[in-house]
C-alpha cells in the first residue's frame, strides 16, 4: 500500500533536485559564465568536470535557495578561473558550502562579522574581499575571539548545536580554536563573503542575539 506513496515522493524529490541543479547553472550564467560557453567550460578538464559535479550534487541535497545561488557563484568562479590553483580553491569552497546550512552560516557569520566584548557585540565591517590587515600587514583575526560560553549569550538558539556546527566549520578550515577561544580563519571569511555576495539571508531564529547589539 505504501509503495505508490514512496514512488510518488521519490519522483517529486528527484524533480525538485533536478530543478535546483538547473538553478545552479542559471546562477553561474548570471554570475558571468557565457551561456554559449557553459558546456565547453564544464568539459575543459577533469578539474572543471569535478567542480561542476560537486556543485550539482550539493544543490540536489538542499532546499535552501540561498545556498543554491551561492553554489552557482562558486561554480562560475571556478569555470572562469585561469589557472588550476583557483579551480582547486573553488573546489574547496564548494565542498565547504555543501556542508553548510542556515545554522552553520549563522555561526560563521557570528565569528566573522562581530567582535565580542563582555556582554555585547560590536558589528565589524567585513570588507568585500578577505584581506583584513593585521599588525604585520597580513590577514588577522582582529579581535574576533569567542569563548564557548559566548554562544549562550549572543546566539542562544545556536548554543545547543555549537559543538556540531563548530566541528563542521573546523573540518573545512573555516574556524579554529586556540586557547579555548573560537575564531574565524581567512578561508572562513572568504566562504562567508561568498554567501553574503550571493544575497544569502539568515532566519531570525538562528541570527537572534542580544538586544543591545551595537551598530
Amino acid at each position: 500500500m505504501l509503495e505508490p506513496l514512496v514512488q510518488g515522493a521519490w519522483a517529486e524529490i528527484s524533480a525538485s533536485a533536478r530543478q535546483r541543479q538547473t538553478d545552479v547553472l542559471f546562477s553561474a550564467i548570471h554570475a558571468g559564465v557565457p551561456i554559449e560557453e557553459m558546456e565547453e567550460r564544464i568539459n575543459a578538464s577533469e578539474r572543471t568536470k569535478l567542480l561542476t559535479g560537486l556543485a550539482l550534487s550539493a544543490a540536489g541535497r538542499t532546499a535552501w535557495e540561498d545556498k543554491v545561488r551561492t553554489l552557482g557563484r562558486s561554480l562560475a568562479a571556478g569555470l572562469l578561473a585561469e589557472d588550476n590553483v583557483k579551480i582547486d580553491t573553488e573546489q574547496m569552497i564548494i565542498a565547504a558550502i555543501a556542508d553548510i546550512e542556515a545554522p552553520h552560516l549563522a555561526m560563521l557569520e557570528l565569528l566573522v562579522a562581530y567582535i565580542p566584548s563582555f556582554s555585547s557585540l560590536t558589528i565589524l565591517e567585513v570588507p568585500k574581499t578577505s584581506q583584513r590587515a593585521g599588525p604585520d600587514g597580513d590577514w588577522g583575526v582582529a579581535g574576533r575571539n569567542f569563548r564557548p560560553s559566548a554562544f549562550d549569550s549572543f546566539r542562544p538558539n545556536l548554543a545547543p548545536l555549537a559543538p556540531s556546527l563548530l566541528g563542521t566549520l573546523q573540518r573545512h578550515g573555516l574556524a579554529t580554536q586556540n586557547d579555548g577561544y573560537w575564531s574565524p580563519t581567512e578561508f572562513g571569511e572568504k566562504v562567508f563573503l561568498r554567501f553574503r555576495d550571493a544575497g544569502a539571508k539568515l532566519e531570525d531564529v538562528w541570527s537572534a542575539g542580544p538586544a543591545d547589539v551595537q551598530k
